[in-house]
């Protein structure tokens, strides 16, 4: 059996809540948009590119989809639900590669944990990838202004000063 820490407990609650929590879309809408399966054009378009290659979303995308009747507050629910979807699968198949030794070997664990490295801070890792990741796609897909190289290297002076807290 697999240990469940914090965090996978915190994105069984996210997921959860995303799926069944109140919405302007169905809970079926949203599930099917977290697994990237049997959504309809136009907003299978929008789901698929969220879950593939996120910096690929047009404006034009979400105008089809809102033509076809979506709100965007239903849009931005079911943006949210295939990027955490998405988010969620990969962090999964981390912890199973973990576990099972599949993509990363006892040896390279072995030498993870040999200069001090614990298995909980693996998994916190895999945690910070997996929530950078479902941010990265929601930026892409909303189309966030990205930070200029200046703003980069204030934000990592700022960074190695103060650390995060």
């Amino acid at each position: 059996m697999r240990h469940e820490d914090t965090k996978q407990a915190m994105l069984r609650v996210l997921v959860d809540r995303i799926l069944h929590g109140e919405g302007a879309t169905s809970p079926d809408q949203r599930q099917r948009a977290f697994d990237n399966n049997d959504v309809a054009p136009p907003l299978h378009t929008v789901v698929d590119k969220v879950t593939t290659r996120p910096a690929a979303i047009t404006d034009a995308d979400f105008a089809a989809a809102r033509e076809s009747g979506f709100s965007e507050d239903q849009l931005f629910e079911l943006v949210i639900a295939a990027a955490v979807g998405q988010s969620a699968r990969l962090y999964s198949a981390g912890l199973t590669a973990l576990a099972e030794a599949g993509t990363v070997t006892a040896e390279d664990m072995r030498q993870v944990l040999a200069v001090g490295v614990s298995h909980q801070q693996v998994r916190d890792a895999l945690a910070v990838c997996a929530s950078f990741n479902t941010t990265n796609r929601l930026a892409d897909a909303f189309g966030f202004e990205q930070l200029s190289p200046a703003g980069f290297e204030a934000g990592a002076a700022y960074l190695i000063r103060r650390g995060y807290r």
